[in-house]
């Protein structure tokens, strides 16, 4: 197995702190005090950083610096609408492409979501811990991710792969994760292999888009009902319109 780059280790363990909550929201991240931390150069970080910055997961400030970029809702609705227009339409093309063991996978992958779901049952708590939703966020990707490569479409995969981590950070930032919301994903995602097990392109893109509108629905009702939460008095509401808003250091933040 080939060894990872400096860069693309860096590249990981950003996002790694990211999804953690370690580098939160709103966060500013210095390069100096992210290569001492991660014990790497300067130029392999600078490097992750940009390609962050390409992603839409960091964002420059002026006189301020870089901050992990706060998830708009703006975001959640263009994220969505481009996972629907690209994902339904890969769907339909991997139904007549995909392979036996790729179909292994998915069903793998379904396992693995319902196993999350009855672990939950089985704990008692009303939510999953961070590290099983990381985990299960992961199969729920990977599972999406199959789907577009088997399509064949090697643009529309490159493009889906770039927001992967934007949607993970949205979803770990602002779903909860209880039973009725593993239940309903677990419910979509089997309809949707029912439907390439079968050869039904047509079930299968219309699964597809169901699940993602189902999805936004309840990603936007989430962030909402948070942001007002954080701001009663709309505040909050309004700045989510604002593409420029000051970010809030936090007590944390990596300084040089």
């Amino acid at each position: 197995m080939q060894t990872p780059s400096l860069f693309q280790q860096a590249y990981a363990r950003i996002q790694d702190e990211i999804l953690s909550g370690s580098l939160p929201p709103g966060e500013r991240v210095s390069e100096i005090s992210l290569s001492r931390q991660l014990g790497l150069g300067r130029a392999p970080v600078r490097e992750a950083l940009r390609q962050l910055h390409c992603d839409g997961v960091m964002q420059q400030i002026p006189r301020f610096g870089t901050v992990v970029r706060v998830p708009r809702r703006r975001d959640v609705v263009d994220m969505y609408e481009l996972r629907e227009a690209l994902e339904t339409y890969a769907v339909g093309k991997a139904v007549e492409r995909i392979r036996p063991e790729q179909i292994q996978r998915l069903r793998q992958l379904l396992r693995e979501m319902g196993d999350a779901a009855r672990a939950l049952k089985r704990s008692g708590r009303d939510r999953l811990a961070p590290e099983a939703i990381q985990e299960h966020l992961a199969a729920d990707m990977a599972f999406h991710s199959l789907l577009v490569s088997a399509s064949g479409n090697a643009q529309i995969a490159d493009t889906v792969r770039k927001k992967r981590l934007l949607a993970r950070i949205l979803a770990t930032h602002v779903h909860r994760f209880d039973l009725p919301m593993l239940n309903r994903v677990y419910r979509f995602h089997q309809r949707i292999l029912r439907a390439v097990e079968r050869g039904d392109a047509e079930a299968a893109c219309r699964a597809t888009a169901e699940h993602l509108r189902t999805g936004m629905r309840e990603m936007l009702d989430h962030f909402d009902r948070h942001q007002q939460q954080q701001d009663p008095g709309g505040a909050g509401l309004q700045a989510n319109v604002d593409d420029t808003p000051a970010p809030v250091a936090s007590p944390h933040s990596k300084r040089a």
